[in-house]
């Protein structure tokens, strides 16, 4: 997790909206009208499985990580403290989703919206190039922009393959998969979210298209 200071935050966020706004400037110049006619759009809300991490191994992390909290290495090391604090959040918050919901399904986000000859598809996810790629495949003679970020935030959307990255078969742990979820406090999915998203958002893709 990275976590810097105030002012490295402030700063990087300034550059961050600059270039932001210097790309949205240009494009808006460089603008021309669509072709074709029409405006149609469409929504489903998905319900997708979450794999519901191991109770006892976050209940231990959670012990483990409290009993470090109240050492003096914690508070010589504020950079780690914080990040062991973020942890501590998430995994609280993951206990808290099972206590409720033994087996999560989360509620996902997606839209279609054709605008002419353009036609957007948005989720709620970073999503990884894998997924988008295959959904503007599917739909390779229309312009498909896929869109993420929309409607709300529930971390990386990532390829089938990061989930073998588990920490524990594996030497290391995909940051996407395992840890991000975590560090917001939502169970991971798993290697099925990739081709649900890719079919779900090439449904609504053409849903829209044919209207």
């Amino acid at each position: 997790m990275c976590i810097r200071d105030r002012d490295t935050s402030i700063r990087d966020l300034a550059v961050f909206s600059d270039r932001y706004a210097e790309v949205i400037h240009r494009g808006l110049a460089e603008a021309k009208p669509m072709r074709g006619s029409g405006i149609s759009a469409a929504r489903t809300i998905s319900p997708i499985p979450q794999t519901p991490p191991d109770r006892k191994e976050i209940a231990d992390a959670i012990r483990e990580t409290e009993q470090w909290l109240c050492t003096e290495e914690a508070e010589a090391d504020l950079r780690l403290k914080n990040g062991k604090v973020a942890d501590l959040v998430g995994w609280r918050k993951v206990l808290s989703i099972l206590d409720k919901m033994p087996h999560p399904v989360r509620e996902v986000d997606l839209m279609g919206i054709r605008f002419g000859d353009i036609t957007l598809v948005s989720n709620p996810f970073e999503l990884f190039n894998g997924i988008k790629n295959q959904v503007q495949d599917n739909l390779a003679s229309r312009c498909v922009l896929v869109l993420g970020y929309a409607n709300d935030y529930i971390g990386y959307a990532p390829v089938a393959s990061e989930y073998e990255k588990d920490g524990k078969k594996t030497p290391s742990c995909s940051y996407a998969a395992y840890q991000v979820p975590r560090f917001i406090g939502e169970p991971p999915f798993g290697p099925h979210l990739e081709q649900r998203l890719v079919d779900e958002m090439t449904a609504l893709a053409r849903q829209v298209n044919d209207a």
